[in-house]
């Protein structure tokens, strides 16, 4: 629970950050990596739709030398570092939870769990997007536009 706690607080820091700051200083996501920050209108998992209204920043196993966290907050690192050792391991025990309950060898689902080198943590921010208040001066959002486009994961 203090984990979760701490891990909710961290993601809250990164995303509270100034606009400038997030946009000149963090990391932008990589395709090739997985890693990075993503501002919000840069992904559009529904072509169909306009951009989705959110924000997100990925990581992967640290093992794999990937993860840039150059910009983030004071203590976001260690913080989402050892979110991602936590949850590996959750990970694994339910693999072997898994392959118990279903008689298997123990190690059958942990056989594909050695590298993790398909996996990625991570956080989103969905920032308010209701149509603004008369004479706020910001545009109101597309009636079409929602936090993310209709899509299927990948794996």
């Amino acid at each position: 629970a203090e984990l979760r706690r701490r891990a909710f607080a961290a993601a809250e820091a990164l995303f509270a950050q100034p606009e400038e700051h997030k946009r000149e200083r963090l990391a932008r996501l990589q395709p090739a990596t997985n890693t990075g920050y993503a501002p919000v209108g840069l992904e559009s998992l529904n072509r169909a739709r306009p951009a989705d209204l959110k924000e997100a920043f990925n990581l992967r196993r640290p093992e794999l030398g990937l993860n840039n966290f150059a910009g983030c907050p004071n203590g976001y690192e260690e913080t989402a570092l050892e979110l991602w050792r936590a949850l590996e391991l959750a990970a694994r025990r339910y693999a072997l939870a898994c392959a118990l309950a279903l008689g298997l060898e123990t190690d059958y689902f942990l056989r594909s769990l050695q590298r993790f080198d398909l996996c990625t943590l991570r956080m989103l921010h969905y920032p308010p997007c209701d149509p603004p208040a008369e004479g706020r001066g910001r545009q109101p959002v597309s009636s079409s536009a929602i936090r993310v486009g209709e899509h299927t994961d990948f794996g």
